[in-house]
């Protein structure tokens, strides 16, 4: 063996850290809290996907949903909140 083909495989078996959010809590994350869990599941996402685990995949794409959409009501909460502080 050479050495490339043993780093390939020690990079292969970095575990992967499964993150089960529950929901009723993400509402209650703070933006930086958001932003880490979603790091770490897109970094979870690309190891998952370099391993072809494709319901692991599909499991953490689910996920980086739910941080998305989290994100997004906030974005638009903040957006809506101005109009309307501005308006008065």
């Amino acid at each position: 063996m050479n050495k490339r083909s043993k780093n390939t495989k020690q990079v292969n078996q970095k575990p992967i850290i499964v993150i089960s959010l529950n929901l009723d809590e993400i509402g209650y994350k703070s933006e930086d809290e958001l932003q880490t869990i979603n790091d770490r599941l897109n970094k979870n996402l690309r190891l998952a996907r370099s391993r072809k685990e494709s319901d692991l995949v599909k499991s953490i794409e689910k996920e980086i949903c739910y941080i998305q959409r989290e994100r997004g009501i906030r974005i638009k909460r903040r957006k809506t909140h101005d109009f309307f502080s501005n308006k008065r």
